[in-house]
Protein backbone atom coordinates (compact mmCIF):
# COMPACT_ATOMS: atom_id res chain seq x y z
CA UNK A 1 0.00 0.00 0.00
CA UNK A 2 1.69 3.40 -1.11
CA UNK A 3 0.55 6.49 0.72
CA UNK A 4 1.75 9.49 -0.79
CA UNK A 5 3.75 11.69 2.32
CA UNK A 6 4.23 14.51 -0.27
CA UNK A 7 1.48 16.58 1.35
CA UNK A 8 2.89 16.79 4.75
CA UNK A 9 5.57 19.46 4.80
CA UNK A 10 8.75 19.10 7.34
CA UNK A 11 8.47 21.25 10.28
CA UNK A 12 10.94 23.05 11.42
CA UNK A 13 11.30 25.20 14.83
CA UNK A 14 14.06 27.36 15.28
CA UNK A 15 16.02 28.39 18.69
CA UNK A 16 17.76 31.20 18.01
CA UNK A 17 18.55 34.62 20.18
CA UNK A 18 18.50 36.76 17.14
CA UNK A 19 14.89 38.05 15.52
CA UNK A 20 17.29 38.66 12.24
CA UNK A 21 18.29 35.19 11.91
CA UNK A 22 14.81 33.50 12.51
CA UNK A 23 13.35 36.08 10.67
CA UNK A 24 15.61 35.67 7.29
CA UNK A 25 15.10 32.18 7.70
CA UNK A 26 11.18 32.16 7.95
CA UNK A 27 11.66 33.66 4.39
CA UNK A 28 13.60 31.16 3.10
CA UNK A 29 11.30 28.68 4.37
CA UNK A 30 7.80 30.40 2.57
CA UNK A 31 9.62 29.69 -0.78
CA UNK A 32 10.04 25.65 0.23
CA UNK A 33 7.03 24.02 -0.78
CA UNK A 34 8.15 21.02 1.74
CA UNK A 35 9.08 22.81 4.76
CA UNK A 36 6.70 24.60 7.49
CA UNK A 37 8.06 26.82 10.03
CA UNK A 38 7.28 25.41 13.46
CA UNK A 39 7.77 28.42 15.55
CA UNK A 40 10.72 29.84 17.14
CA UNK A 41 12.44 30.46 20.99
CA UNK A 42 14.47 32.76 22.29
CA UNK A 43 15.43 30.54 24.99
CA UNK A 44 15.65 27.03 26.84
CA UNK A 45 12.07 27.19 28.87
CA UNK A 46 10.51 28.95 25.50
CA UNK A 47 11.63 26.60 23.19
CA UNK A 48 10.84 23.48 25.16
CA UNK A 49 7.03 24.98 25.43
CA UNK A 50 6.93 25.74 21.32
CA UNK A 51 8.18 22.42 20.87
CA UNK A 52 5.87 19.94 22.80
CA UNK A 53 3.35 22.24 21.42
CA UNK A 54 4.08 22.13 17.51
CA UNK A 55 5.99 18.76 17.62
CA UNK A 56 8.13 19.62 14.87
CA UNK A 57 10.09 17.26 12.91
CA UNK A 58 13.60 19.07 12.70
CA UNK A 59 15.01 21.38 15.05
CA UNK A 60 17.29 24.70 14.41
CA UNK A 61 19.42 25.31 17.31
CA UNK A 62 21.86 28.03 17.94
CA UNK A 63 24.49 27.51 20.84
CA UNK A 64 23.40 30.88 22.27
CA UNK A 65 20.79 31.81 23.56
CA UNK A 66 18.68 34.42 25.82
CA UNK A 67 19.45 33.95 29.69
CA UNK A 68 17.76 31.54 30.73
CA UNK A 69 19.39 30.54 33.63
CA UNK A 70 22.80 30.23 34.97
CA UNK A 71 25.35 29.95 32.02
CA UNK A 72 22.41 27.80 30.39
CA UNK A 73 22.72 27.59 26.38
CA UNK A 74 22.15 25.48 23.55
CA UNK A 75 23.54 22.36 24.57
CA UNK A 76 22.03 21.93 27.66
CA UNK A 77 18.50 22.20 25.66
CA UNK A 78 20.83 19.82 22.95
CA UNK A 79 20.81 17.42 25.79
CA UNK A 80 17.14 17.51 27.26
CA UNK A 81 15.57 17.33 23.76
CA UNK A 82 18.21 14.29 22.58
CA UNK A 83 16.71 12.78 25.71
CA UNK A 84 12.97 13.85 25.45
CA UNK A 85 12.57 13.19 21.92
CA UNK A 86 15.74 10.96 20.30
CA UNK A 87 13.72 10.70 16.90
CA UNK A 88 13.58 14.77 16.68
CA UNK A 89 16.34 15.98 13.88
CA UNK A 90 18.67 18.35 15.79
CA UNK A 91 20.97 20.49 13.92
CA UNK A 92 23.25 22.78 15.61
CA UNK A 93 23.27 26.70 14.03
CA UNK A 94 26.18 28.14 15.25
CA UNK A 95 28.84 31.11 14.59
CA UNK A 96 30.79 29.22 17.05
CA UNK A 97 31.87 26.63 14.72
CA UNK A 98 35.33 25.89 16.06
CA UNK A 99 36.12 21.84 15.95
CA UNK A 100 36.08 22.05 19.62
CA UNK A 101 32.23 22.85 19.69
CA UNK A 102 31.50 21.28 16.92
CA UNK A 103 32.90 18.28 18.29
CA UNK A 104 30.53 18.68 21.57
CA UNK A 105 27.28 19.08 19.94
CA UNK A 106 27.91 16.08 17.76
CA UNK A 107 28.86 13.98 21.19
CA UNK A 108 26.02 15.40 22.65
CA UNK A 109 23.15 14.18 19.97
CA UNK A 110 23.25 16.73 17.30
CA UNK A 111 22.21 15.14 14.19
CA UNK A 112 23.95 17.99 11.89
CA UNK A 113 26.35 20.94 12.73
CA UNK A 114 26.17 24.31 10.63
CA UNK A 115 28.21 27.32 10.62
CA UNK A 116 26.01 29.76 10.12
CA UNK A 117 28.53 32.36 9.18
CA UNK A 118 29.68 30.37 6.03
CA UNK A 119 26.33 27.73 5.52
CA UNK A 120 23.23 29.58 6.07
CA UNK A 121 21.89 29.80 2.58
CA UNK A 122 22.53 26.14 2.10
CA UNK A 123 19.77 25.51 5.35
CA UNK A 124 16.32 25.11 2.55
CA UNK A 125 18.54 22.51 0.32
CA UNK A 126 19.22 20.54 3.33
CA UNK A 127 15.98 20.90 4.64
CA UNK A 128 14.57 19.48 1.63
CA UNK A 129 17.00 16.67 1.34
CA UNK A 130 15.56 15.77 5.19
CA UNK A 131 12.32 16.00 3.55
CA UNK A 132 13.17 13.77 0.81
CA UNK A 133 14.59 11.42 2.77
CA UNK A 134 12.08 11.07 5.57
CA UNK A 135 9.11 10.93 2.84
CA UNK A 136 11.06 8.06 1.18
CA UNK A 137 11.72 6.31 4.62
CA UNK A 138 7.58 6.33 5.43
CA UNK A 139 6.97 5.56 1.86
CA UNK A 140 8.94 2.50 2.50
CA UNK A 141 7.36 1.76 6.07
CA UNK A 142 4.11 2.16 4.43
CA UNK A 143 4.90 0.09 1.84
CA UNK A 144 5.98 -2.84 4.17
CA UNK A 145 2.35 -2.78 5.85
Amino acid sequence: MKVDQKSVPLKVFIVDDSVLVVNRLRLMFNDCKNIEFAGSATNISMALTGIKESMPGVILLDIHLKDDGPKANGTDLLILLRKTYPSMLLIMFSNLSTPHYKQKCMDLGADYFLDKSNEFDQIPEILNRIYIAASEQSQLNFESL
